[in-house]
């Protein structure tokens, strides 16, 4: 995220449209931890957007089943993972929101840290994870999987895994393949290969 000149706080900017001079004012940094986070992270949500005035964030789930039912909701620390860094979390508020979740943080505590947390991933190690059943995975386990449509073409290798809140896609070279029954047949973990109805001229 650009930096912003000192006084282009979100209070200045608000008081600007109104045409009031607002004082200057330090706007605060984002302090990353000294030491990078676990790397076994798994992926849980990417923040979207903040909310309101007090550092709370929509966060979009990387879960594909009922966003009350991902590790965010059980979760009392979380990893962040942005361009400048880690920073670790103490989780204060995670509520529901459609797909995503309404998200606040202890060290994040105004509109300008959580403007500063866009794009940041969130997750945990994972050692922190239960075990899924023999027919539930992590999205973290797709990556690297190979993929294959009916026709027994190769696209590739899973790259990352994207999502806007309300759709979710594998991500494979230039393919974004939607995450749903339609055109996943079947994911095979132990084999690390995904089956699709894919042509390989399709992009999305």
């Amino acid at each position: 995220m650009p930096a912003r000149k000192p006084d282009d706080s979100f209070a200045a900017r608000r008081l600007s449209k109104l045409g009031v001079q607002a004082p200057v004012v330090v706007v605060p940094k984002l302090v990353f931890s000294k030491t990078p986070g676990p790397s076994d992270l798994v992926v849980l949500g990417r923040v979207r957007a903040p909310v309101g005035t007090k550092g709370q964030l929509r966060v979009a789930s990387l879960f594909p089943g009922d966003v009350q039912e991902s590790v965010l909701f059980d979760a009392e620390q979380l990893w962040a993972k942005g361009p400048g860094g880690w920073l670790q979390l103490d989780v204060t508020l995670c509520q529901p929101v459609g797909k995503e979740a309404r998200m606040g943080f202890a060290q994040i505590d105004s509109r300008d840290l959580a403007e500063q947390m866009l794009g940041f991933d969130l997750g945990v190690s994972r050692a922190q994870l239960p075990e899924p059943d023999p027919d539930e995975f992590y999205w973290e386990d797709l990556v690297g999987c190979a993929v294959t449509n009916r026709q027994g073409e190769s696209l590739g290798q899973v790259e990352r895994l994207e999502t806007n809140g309300v759709h979710d896609w594998i991500v494979v070279g230039r393919h974004w393949i939607p995450y749903v029954d339609r055109y996943i047949d079947e994911v095979d973990l132990a084999a690390k290969t995904i089956a699709v109805d894919w042509q390989p001229e399709w992009t999305v």
